[in-house]
């Protein structure tokens, strides 16, 4: 590692700066003798050597004895470890840019139009910057999601580049091998693969240590496991045939204190759980081979005379949550999705544990930047000084986000003289405020109890200030050909002024945009559905991003004629859908499924809606049916060319299939409790799915091969008129797989 400047400097510091100074400064100098005896005058900079996976829990070690043999019992175990975004494509590239939040590098998702690989900016990240002052860099494994839709091409910044384009890595291939400069390049892709996709990468891993080991290398080994489908290897498909996870918030017992789509979870729960124990079992049998991994890259440092001038670093991308609040997978603002496992091997530092709070995905790439001598550019805080001095004070607020298209979250962890806390705001109204000190599973939601609203007030405060940039308008409400229409667009976050803009599609005819306040106003003149997507960009400059914060939303505007409103303005008795007639005129477009009354909003502020909802704008309407008749399952049951609730006529009046197709996500009700559903809820029934979305659930065939909405298998939503594989539906595929993995499991076990 490169000397500091005047070595007594840290002398002349007074305080907590002086300590962490010369700690800091001893703990460098530790490092570099080793590399300083052993390359006789060579480079004295360390190696670095991350070990990521893939959806694992922060609790999950007790499952890998050679990890705690090689790692835990050599290095400091951070128990307190998290990330900032739980969800894979963010977290990597806040790692890998250098340690930046979202809000910096401007990957929000997985995938478009908020993130994917291609919002990634890679001119300038770690692996660039390390090479360029001569460190051998190595990515091996999963890259960044989207990276399939741009191979072979190779990122600038990587001496060796063998990046994995089946995501997760079970089974193994293709990669695509190569390497990079300055400046991007384009690999050769590997088609042909016969091991274990963990071992593939364990060997590679193993071939660049023999490859570099006379220079400073940093290595980045992205595993696969245990992300689903947690395919085990052969010889580790029999291990722990009766784990049962019922620790923690498992089946919390009461919900009542939790917003309402944990409440709708809760009653789902007994019908997911136990398929998702088979599934959590798979999980820890995945890791098996990790943990073996873990062994060889250690064990090959130490035969090459490495080990004592290299860092290693294991952790994972995000947590998981396996049942607690009755809730699985990642994305969420609780505790087991946001924590990760953190064992940081440090040369000179005793092995220890330490309940410190560290935000992986920032800290760590800040820490590298440090160590090899380089200016720290990073939104992190460098662990030098903490793994020098156990007594150094850790993160004290850290703010986290995740900002997905159907429901935006931001929250406050802090850890100061008002106690240890989160604070969480969810853009469709929730608040949550949990005393972790006294709390630590978050089952106690404190936000609306008086003897915590300075608290809560204070952190609300803080959080408003620092979150990111999001849209917090997730549907619009229906217009009528002929009468004024305003739709006001909302967002959190960023930096005024901030300017609005369609990035794609076009706003029904009549109607336009307001850039500046993001007011969509008009008057309707024909009927029609448009799908737009709009873009808002405020006034600051991304560290990493070099731009401005930026969202895209898209929403679906329906135009309707003038008898879709919910009245019977014939007087009848008789409204919209079963409505012959309007106004003594005859209605066409009553044979599609018409709004507000079927717009996944409660009108008449009953709390239902859509099929759930007797009742529509203070009058009853006829045309929302029981859901149990309503042959609700996306297809044509009786060949009327009408389908679903626009369907009058269903040929079995016990249609259940629906159900079946999308864990009873189009039903008419309200599953997740955000006060929408069917095709204007974008998140059924966990708040987690990214099941419907405007053009993939609209009642239509879109693309003309016979089959609508969940019953056809192609879907893009955010491409207009146009289905698409539902591979390209990025995290709701992964979801869906998730749910269909879990339906499997149970039908097996059954």
């Amino acid at each position: 590692m490169r000397r500091r400047a005047g070595g007594e400097s840290c002398l002349r510091s007074s305080g907590a700066r002086r300590v962490a100074a010369c700690a800091a400064a001893l703990l460098a100098a530790l490092v570099a003798a080793p590399r300083a005896a052993s390359a006789q005058g060579g480079d004295p900079r360390p190696n670095f050597v991350v070990i990521l996976t893939d959806d694992q829990r922060f609790d999950s070690l007790w499952a890998m004895p050679l990890l705690q043999q090689e790692l835990i019992a050599r290095g400091v175990h951070f128990r307190e470890a998290f990330v900032t975004t739980p969800v894979c494509c963010p977290m990597r590239a806040n790692f890998l840019a250098g340690g930046y939040r979202s809000e910096s590098t401007n990957v929000l998702d997985n995938q478009e139009p908020n993130g994917g690989v291609l919002r990634f900016q890679d001119g300038t990240t770690l692996a660039t910057r390390l090479q360029a002052t001569g460190y051998a860099t190595g990515l091996i494994g999963k890259y960044m999601n989207g990276y399939p839709a741009i191979e072979p091409y190779v990122p600038p910044g990587w001496t060796f580049w063998h990046a994995a384009l089946n995501v997760p890595l079970l089974p193994p291939g293709p990669f695509v091998t190569g390497s990079s400069g300055a400046t991007s390049s384009v690999g050769q892709r590997l088609n042909t693969l016969t091991q274990y996709g963990t071992d593939y990468i364990r060997d590679r891993a193993l071939d660049f240590i023999d490859a570099h080991q006379n220079e400073p290398f940093f290595l980045y080994v992205s595993m696969g496991a245990p992300h689903t489908p947690s395919t085990p290897a052969p010889q580790d498909a029999a291990l722990f045939p009766d784990y049962l996870h019922r620790g923690r918030a498992w089946g919390e017992p009461d919900v009542s204190d939790k917003p309402l789509r944990i409440q709708i979870a809760a009653q789902q729960f007994a019908s997911l759980y136990p398929a998702a124990d088979v599934l959590h079992r798979d999980m820890l049998r995945t890791l098996q081979a990790v943990d073996r991994a873990v062994q060889a890259i250690v064990a090959r440092l130490v035969e090459r005379g490495l080990l004592g001038e290299t860092y290693v670093m294991f952790l994972s991308d995000n947590g998981y949550l396996w049942g607690e609040h009755h809730l699985f997978g990642k994305t969420q603002p609780y505790e087991e999705s946001m924590r990760v496992p953190l064992v940081v091997v440090a040369p000179g530092v005793a092995p220890r544990t330490d309940d410190r709070l560290v935000a992986a995905n920032l800290d760590l790439p800040a820490t590298i930047q440090e160590l090899a001598g380089l200016p720290v550019q990073s939104d992190g805080v460098s662990l030098v000084p903490l793994l020098a001095d156990p007594q150094l004070p850790g993160r004290q607020e850290t703010l986290l986000s995740f900002t997905p298209q159907w429901e935006v979250w931001s929250a406050l962890r802090v850890r100061e003289a008002i106690g240890d806390w989160k604070y969480i705001e969810w853009s469709r109204g929730s608040r949550e405020l949990y005393d972790l000190g006294a709390d630590p599973y978050e089952e106690n939601n404190l936000a609306s109890v008086p003897a915590h609203q300075a608290v809560r007030a204070n952190l609300a405060a803080r959080l408003a200030a620092v979150r990111g940039l999001a849209v917090t308008t997730h549907f619009v409400p229906s217009g009528r050909i002929g009468q004024p229409y305003t739709a006001q667009l909302t967002r959190w976050g960023g930096v005024a002024p901030f300017a609005w803009s369609i990035h794609a599609g076009q706003l029904p005819n009549g109607l336009s945009l307001d850039p500046a306040t993001g007011l969509v106003s008009g008057v309707p003149t024909q009927s029609e559905t448009q799908s737009v997507t709009f873009r808002v960009a405020d006034s600051s400059t991304g560290l990493h991003s070099g731009g401005p914060q930026t969202y895209d939303q898209v929403l679906s505007f329906r135009i309707l004629e003038a008898c879709d409103d919910g009245l019977d303005n014939d007087a009848d008795g008789l409204v919209d859908l079963l409505d012959p007639g309007c106004s003594a005129a005859t209605d066409p477009s009553e044979k599609a499924a018409s709004l507000p009354c079927d717009d996944g909003a409660d009108n008449d502020g009953d709390s239902l809606v859509d099929l759930a909802d007797g009742g529509c704008e203070s009058l009853l309407d006829t045309s929302e049916g029981d859901p149990a008749t309503a042959c609700a399952d996306g297809l044509d049951n009786d060949g009327d060319a009408l389908v679903d609730a626009a369907d009058t006529g269903c040929e079995s009046p016990a249609d259940t299939a629906e159900t079946d197709a999308n864990v009873a996500c189009d039903d008419g009700a309200d599953n997740d409790g955000d006060g929408l559903v069917d095709r204007a809820d974008p998140g059924c029934p966990h708040s987690q799915a990214l099941l419907e979305r405007p053009k993939c659930d609209d009642g239509l065939d879109n693309d003309g091969d016979g089959a609508i909405d969940f019953a056809d298998s192609y879907c893009r939503p955010d491409r207009v008129g146009s289905e698409a594989p539902r591979a390209a539906c990025g995290f709701g595929v992964e979801l869906v797989g998730l749910l269909a993995l879990l339906a499997r499991l149970a039908r097996i076990r059954g």
